[in-house]
C-alpha cells in the first residue's frame, strides 16, 4: 500500500520505478505478458498464480515455448521459425521439452 492509502498497488502500477517503457508487452496473438523486467521473471509470469496455487499455464506446446522466447528478445524469430519446423519433423522430442 502506499502510505495514506487503503487500496493495494499492483505490482504492474507505474509506480514501480523498476518497470520502464523498455518493457515490452505481448502482441494480441499471444497470451504472453513481458513485465517483469528480466525474462527469469517473465517466465514465473507464464502461469497464473492464485491462492490455490497455478493455474492457466501459457507454456503448454513446444510452439508456444518459441514463441515466448520469441517474444522475451531470447530468441530472433528466424531462428523460432527454424525450429517450429525442426519439431515438425521430431514430434515426440517437441513434445517432451515441456514435460
Amino acid at each position: 500500500m502506499v502510505h495514506g492509502t487503503t487500496t493495494p498497488l499492483h505490482l504492474s502500477s507505474g509506480r514501480y520505478r523498476c518497470y520502464s517503457d523498455a518493457m515490452t508487452t505481448n502482441s494480441v496473438t499471444q497470451p504472453f505478458v513481458f513485465i517483469g523486467g528480466d525474462p527469469s521473471l517473465d517466465l514465473v509470469n507464464t502461469v497464473a498464480w492464485t491462492r490455490a496455487g497455478p493455474v492457466h499455464e501459457r507454456l503448454t506446446s513446444y510452439e508456444a515455448l518459441t514463441r515466448w522466447t520469441e517474444g522475451a528478445g531470447l530468441l530472433d524469430r528466424a531462428a523460432g521459425a527454424s525450429l517450429r519446423r525442426i519439431a515438425q519433423s521430431r514430434v515426440h522430442e517437441a513434445r517432451t521439452v515441456l514435460a
